[in-house]
């Protein structure tokens, strides 16, 4: 079950981009481009997905939704981007973004290759390994500069 959430967790990305440039979108007053480009994004998750599954079982499933929940989002993006003359996206600095991932997550997966699956399997065991990556993020956003996550570690 695990290789599938896994799967799964790339298209978090996707699909939140998605909803954010679907709300802009919506917010400029273009509301048949998101729902134009989600029937797109219907129809390509079922074209990869029959044929990955074919190969992959479940796990093609999921990759089609996961390729598709990407291709939407950037589709949005380059509408957008042309309609609005920029994202904004320079501004974001990927590599400290990058680094706080990549530094949330290494506690979590150590942690949970430490403890007894059975532990890991209990709510506690769960909440453990949720809260070292919460740890992580609250030393390491500072410590990374991120100015937005100051202000809510603030309050």
């Amino acid at each position: 079950m695990e290789p599938l959430l896994a799967a799964y967790g790339f298209a978090l990305l996707g699909n939140a981009a998605s909803r954010v440039l679907t709300t802009a979108s919506y917010a400029v007053g273009d509301t048949k481009t998101p729902a134009r480009y989600a029937i797109y994004r219907v129809v390509a998750s079922a074209g990869v997905a029959t044929g990955l599954m074919q190969v992959l079982d479940v796990m093609g499933v999921v990759l089609g939704s996961v390729i598709a929940a990407w291709v939407e989002a950037l589709a949005l993006g380059l509408q957008m981007r042309r309609r609005l003359g920029g994202l904004g996206l320079s501004t974001v600095p990927m590599t400290r973004i990058l680094a706080l991932s990549v530094g949330c997550m290494a506690p979590a997966v150590l942690l949970r290759a430490l403890l007894p699956e059975t532990f890991v399997a209990t709510s506690v065991g769960a909440s453990c390994v949720l809260g070292a990556a919460g740890a992580a993020f609250v030393v390491l956003t500072p410590k990374l500069g991120l100015p937005h996550s100051r202000r809510i570690l603030r309050g």
